[in-house]
């Protein structure tokens, strides 16, 4: 029977490392005035660590010298020590490292050819420090894209917030150093859940960082100026939904950069807003929620919905059914009289599925189609309640804030499934339960999407909180954020989670 004294062994190399006992190797880490000296020996690096073998070899080969010195320049001592005692000992004592001494780190681990602890590092990242990953997503998805066959769980981190979640990186920090290719990627894109005229005051932003001696104020600009910033801004300006600004925010907050745009796109939008029922000769891109579209393609849905029930296969409504107060016809009318803006595929209240062949012909763009129904309404909250959480998450305008039902765990069950099928991605949520036994309400409030993820992962927000009430009390009581790294968590086996707990 075999004994396990690998732990013996990890001992006896670290006594090994300290004890300097037959060093031949003398590594010099960091540079300037941040330098240290550590001694090794060339037998044990080379066996444990490819960068000393190939470098060590070469000079063994060469020069039959008793001892030997290697230079490096880009590890800093600090970042240097943890890592040659992992090489001696196959520990390494990380708990208390920040996340960017674990980004050093793992940048060292690679230059060094330790491709485990690249693995390790980057799985830690991750797992532990995903608040700092998401207000760095920038220089993060940078890094991991250039060495995207090394760093695959960084690379695959970021495309998943990238693609989940891309209004993160107009609100970096750091988005004025973002690539174009990608920002044109980002563009193209209907979800991006944030207002055109924003869009617009970002893009003008990004072009103007690429600028610094151009002053923010269009009034002072020169034509070479104006020249200079058309240029960079060339592959974006036709990607702004320039006919979805209201005409207020064009007003005040556009108008003034007229010099950018081009002269055909500017007076068409001056007709736009001016000329009752003008067709622009510009290309019109449709609204990033495609809520338009949305409302034509559901009444043909609900239509369909509705004959099959009747045991017909047109998918046009049947005019004979005119008058009748059917379900499905109320919830057309009812459809037809929302304004456009409040109808979105992200926005749930009801399924409808036709079959392969009518989703096909009618639906092929769309994966998930909802439908409001004034039916479907909480059976927990009042509207008191819900008109004071309103007030809770937008104070100066509480009235504009409409709820929509998503999921009720009586009708549609209480499974982590359920709860990502019909609510990832959707936007900000509330989540209301009742403690068991008794009138109490408690909840909590998510300004993000909510993610399905296969490991544990935190979102940084100072907008959540959570909230008790009881009975059929109008208020109830307000527990805000206090950690913002870890507001939110997200897991695929898991529901709504709130905090990173104790």
């Amino acid at each position: 029977m075999a004994s396990d004294f690998l732990a013996l062994l990890s001992r006896d190399f670290g006594h090994i490392l300290e004890s300097r006992d037959y060093v031949d190797l003398s590594i010099k880490s960091g540079k300037e005035s941040d330098v240290k000296l550590f001694e090794a020996h060339s037998l044990v690096v080379c066996a444990r660590c490819p960068y000393f073998k190939t470098i060590l070899e070469k000079n063994i080969n060469m020069n039959k010298k008793s001892s030997y010195f290697v230079k490096l320049e880009n590890i800093s001592p600090d970042i240097f020590e943890p890592l040659l005692k992992y090489i001696y000992t196959g520990s390494l004592p990380i708990s208390k490292h920040s996340a960017e001494e674990l980004l050093s780190l793992l940048l060292a681990a690679k230059e060094l050819g330790l491709k485990d602890l690249v693995s390790y590092f980057q799985t830690r990242l991750v797992t532990h420090h995903s608040s700092y990953l998401l207000r760095n997503i920038i220089s993060i998805n940078k890094l991991a894209t250039a060495n995207s066959e090394l760093f695959t769980v960084l690379d695959q981190y970021c495309k998943k917030i990238v693609d989940s979640q891309p209004s993160i990186l107009f609100r970096s920090s750091e988005f004025t150093t973002l690539d174009e290719g990608i920002l044109v990627s980002l563009l193209q894109r209907d979800d991006l859940q944030i207002p055109e005229s924003s869009v617009f005051d970002y893009i003008f932003t990004w072009g103007l960082a690429r600028h610094p001696s151009v002053d923010e104020d269009p009034g002072t600009w020169t034509a070479e100026n104006v020249e200079s910033l058309r240029d960079t801004l060339k592959e974006c300006i036709p990607l702004i939904r320039w006919f979805h600004i209201p005409s207020c925010d064009f007003v005040d907050r556009v108008k003034i950069f007229e010099k950018l745009l081009p002269e055909e796109l500017y007076y068409d939008l001056l007709r736009h807003y001016m000329v009752p029922n003008y067709e622009p000769t510009f290309i019109v891109l449709p609204p990033r929620n495609r809520s338009s579209q949305v409302v034509q393609i559901l009444k043909q849905i609900v239509s369909a919905d509705c004959a099959r029930r009747n045991g017909r296969r047109s998918i046009a409504a049947n005019e004979s059914n005119k008058g009748k107060s059917t379900s499905c016809h109320n919830g057309l009318r009812s459809l037809s009289e929302k304004s456009n803006s409040q109808v979105s595929s992200k926005r749930t209240r009801r399924l409808y599925r036709l079959s392969d062949s009518e989703e096909e012909s009618i639906t092929a763009p769309l994966t998930r189609i909802y439908i409001e129904n004034d039916r479907l309404r909480s059976v927990l909250l009042t509207r008191a309640q819900s008109n004071w959480l309103a007030s809770i998450i937008q104070p100066n305008s509480p009235s504009t804030l409409t709820f929509t039902l998503l999921l009720r765990g009586t009708r549609d069950g209480f499974s982590s499934e359920v709860f990502h099928s019909l609510c990832t991605k959707v936007g900000p949520t509330i989540t209301v339960a009742r403690v068991a036994l008794s009138n109490e309400l408690v909840g909590g409030y998510n300004p993000l999407n909510w993610i399905s993820t296969l490991d544990f992962d935190y979102a940084e927000t100072d907008s959540s909180f959570l909230f008790a009430l009881r009975g059929q009390q109008e208020t109830g009581l307000v527990s805000r954020v206090t950690d913002t790294s870890t507001a939110v968590r997200y897991h695929k086996n898991y529901g709504p989670i709130f905090g990173g707990g104790t």
